[in-house]
């Protein structure tokens, strides 16, 4: 439904264009609707570094997830699933009975029994002597878990087949076992491939759910492997997408590159995987645009020029890399929009609203109202507000300010 206020509110901008004489000056302070300039701590200057990017995380503290106490398995947990049969005496026999959250297994006819911890060896014995102490002379019992039930776990993300699956009883799996059971990592080339290293373990441990970052680097690591990461009952496994680094502008294959989460990326090594500048590439310096940890985007200038500040400005996913060309017109469109990238300049006029319908609309889950426009100015990079979604609603294209060449439009993500 954006895309389509887009699309009319695009036809209404022409006509209201044509009727223009000359293209508008924006002035960033002109209209208060839209919004005065942000603080000037949101006024980046030109040659403001690239701030360093925090090094991956330390692998989780595993202690939690490993061991190789095979009689786990068959150890009564909360909300196991138990059949209870008494050989030649089916009016003793109960065909399910689950062990409650206080670790208490309810028999009709034997009332409270204390199982949590036990194995079903162990409560085998406790339910013979019970009943052979009130009811029969010899008792022969078997206790059954129903794994279906009880011993469930649930694969999502990227495998090829995400679902449910059920432990056995007889042994345990590892994280390594469950994912084949799962298909495998998925390396779709219509989707982003599984990012091996961001595995998300979520285990509830003494009553508070947990969640553990893995990579398979680490659980192959020769040392991890002497101590396995088994899988329990309820967890969930999550193997997310990669995520993209988006190259745009005078380069040879402009477009999105999927990395792991953990990837750091030089300047010039991000360059190389869109095949480097372009043959009329603004050189001097690249602009990166990058999310901030409180929302919205901010841009920085990169001198290429400077071999330190080359060497060590440092790249990753969800960043965007912008090289100017020194001949077309180009403005960018990026973030919740359906086809982020560079689009040229080639009518008068060209405004926020029009670069959004060419870039096919808004997202769904876009905030119009958030969306940021970008401006290199000879005072500074000014970075402005504009109210998208009220300005179509009352269709007062007025307040839907002209574009020039470089400018650079971020739609964020909306929260509900």
């Amino acid at each position: 439904m954006r895309a389509l206020a887009l699309v009319a509110a695009l036809g209404v901008a022409f006509a209201f264009g044509a009727g223009c004489k000359g293209t508008e000056v924006f002035d960033p302070n002109r209209d208060k609707d839209i919004g005065p300039l942000p603080p000037a701590a949101d006024v980046i200057v030109p040659g403001e570094r690239l701030p360093l990017l925090a090094p991956p995380p330390p692998p989780d503290n595993l202690e939690d997830l490993m061991g190789k106490d095979e009689s786990i398995v068959e150890r009564m947990r909360v909300g196991d699933v138990v059949s209870v049969q008494v050989r030649e005496e089916p009016e003793l026999s109960q065909a399910k009975a689950r062990v409650g959250r206080d670790g208490i297994l309810r028999l009709p006819w034997l009332g409270r029994l204390e199982v949590l911890g036990k194995t079903r060896a162990q409560v085998e014995a406790d339910i013979t002597q019970l009943l052979q102490k009130d009811y029969v002379n010899k008792a022969d019992v078997s206790v059954e878990l129903i794994p279906e039930e009880c011993r469930k776990i649930y694969v999502l993300g990227r495998v090829a087949r995400p679902g449910v699956l059920t432990l056995p009883v007889d042994r345990r799996l590892t994280l390594l076992q469950v994912i084949a059971l799962a298909g495998g990592l998925a390396t779709a080339k219509l989707d982003l491939e599984a990012d091996a290293s961001a595995i998300q373990l979520i285990r509830v441990i003494n009553g508070k759910r947990r969640t553990f970052t893995l990579s398979f680097d680490q659980i192959l690591d020769r040392q991890q492997l002497e101590r396995e990461i088994f899988i329990d009952p309820e967890d969930v496994i999550y193997i997310p997408p990669k995520k993209e680094l988006y190259v745009f502008g005078s380069v040879i294959r402009p477009g999105a590159f999927p990395l792991n989460a953990e990837s750091r990326l030089t300047i010039d090594e991000a360059l190389s995987l869109a095949g480097g500048f372009g043959p009329v590439a603004e050189r001097d310096r690249v602009t990166v645009i990058r999310r901030a940890a409180t929302g919205g985007a901010n841009s920085y200038q990169v001198d290429m020029r400077d071999e330190k500040q080359r060497a060590t400005a440092q790249v990753t996913a969800n960043d965007t890399i912008i090289v100017a060309d020194r001949q077309v017109r180009r403005v960018y469109v990026l973030g919740l929009v359906e086809r982020s990238g560079a689009f040229e300049i080639d009518e008068r006029g060209l405004t926020v609203i029009k670069a959004l319908a060419l870039a096919g609309g808004l997202k769904r889950i876009a905030d119009g109202n958030n969306t940021l426009l970008l401006r290199a100015t000879p005072q500074g990079r000014i970075k402005r507000r504009i109210l998208v979604d009220k300005i179509i609603k009352d269709g007062d294209l007025e307040k839907d300010p002209p574009l020039v060449p470089g400018d650079i439009i971020y739609v964020p993500e909306g929260f509900f």
